[in-house]
């Protein structure tokens, strides 16, 4: 009786300091993944709340009011990629294989390109869905008597409200719009359009 009581004594003592050392292992492989986003001098978009997408681990953050982000409990050693979002702007991805150390340090200059820039709009015009963008603030401009005019020349008019990219990249958008429509309709549809539209 006492050898089995023995035995079930270090077979336990024996598991539990195994467990131990899996448990050690696993945090010892574990490192964290940290930088800062910074954007071009002069970009009046602020760098707190820029969306961080960790693909490999389908999970993501917002940087703080210095533009700094972190993702932790990552496997060193390891390729991660990370996309940078900032509405209104082509999301931007990187690659960085972790280190050994405990914290991998990764900052990224991120390169402000318009979403909606003059390649979006002939790719919206020859597929079919043009549009005429706006940014009216809190209350949306957008009524039904602008419907003869988007059913005549196949246009819709779309306001952003008061979550909109910034003005530069609306204008270089609706230009390019603006210029395919002459090519189709010449220019005498510019006087039904609306004087609101930036380009």
């Amino acid at each position: 009786m006492k050898l089995i009581l023995t035995l079930s004594i270090l077979f336990a003592i024996s598991f539990y300091a195994s467990g131990q050392s899996k448990m050690n292992r696993s945090n010892y492989l574990k490192g964290k993944l940290a930088g800062k986003i910074s954007l071009p001098e002069g970009t009046e978009i602020p760098e707190e709340g820029i969306y961080v997408y960790l693909l490999d681990e389908d999970k993501g953050v917002f940087t703080d009011q210095k533009g700094y982000y972190q993702f932790q409990d990552l496997r060193k050693k390891t390729l991660y990629h990370i996309r940078v979002m900032i509405f209104g702007y082509k999301s931007q991805e990187f690659a960085v294989v972790t280190s050994k150390n405990p914290t991998t340090t990764f900052n990224i200059n991120y390169q402000m390109k318009c979403e909606f820039d003059t390649e979006r709009a002939i790719l919206d015009w020859n597929s079919g869905n043009a549009k005429f963008f706006m940014a009216s603030g809190i209350v949306s401009y957008v009524n039904q008597s602008d419907e003869p005019f988007e059913e005549k020349y196949g246009i819709e008019y779309y306001d952003f409200g008061c979550v909109a990219p910034v003005d530069n990249c609306i204008i270089e958008y609706n230009s390019k719009i603006f210029e395919l429509m002459d090519l189709k309709f010449g220019i005498h549809w510019r006087k039904e359009v609306r004087k609101d539209i930036e380009h």
